[in-house]
């Protein structure tokens, strides 16, 4: 598979995931089955990176995988950042959040891996801080 999963952080609070082509919409849809595993394996809700190494996409359509692949925010709290995406794929994220309104506080951009990782540290902060 051309689609790599792993724990970004040693707390296992933050996944990876790593793109390289060739992959299928099939496979990121194990790819991010996977990622629910590893995350209920810890007992945590995992923010998760998106990083697509070389920008590319497979052909067709993910929009119908993706209504009945991710979990409903009111159940899983979790941020999706995606670095170095292809301009299809914030076109798909903005389509699909508009489908499904609730994912909307959920999805960003990020430049870098770095800067994903402290998005997700910064609203990590402020929901500590309103708790």
């Amino acid at each position: 598979m051309s689609i790599k999963n792993s724990w970004y952080d040693a707390e296992k609070t933050i996944i990876l995931m790593q793109y390289t082509a060739p992959w299928t919409w099939d496979q990121y849809a194990e790819s991010v089955r996977n990622v629910y595993a590893m995350a209920d394996a810890q007992g945590v809700t995992a923010d998760i990176i998106i990083y697509s190494l070389d920008r590319q996409m497979p052909q067709g359509n993910p929009l119908v995988l993706a209504k009945n692949l991710y979990r409903h925010p009111d159940e899983y709290d979790s941020l999706w950042v995606y670095v170095n995406s292809n301009p299809l794929v914030k076109t798909f994220v903005h389509i699909f959040e508009v489908l499904s309104p609730a994912h909307r506080d959920h999805s960003f951009f990020a430049e870098s891996i770095e800067a994903a990782a402290q998005m997700i540290h910064e609203r990590r902060m402020r929901k500590a801080a309103n708790q």
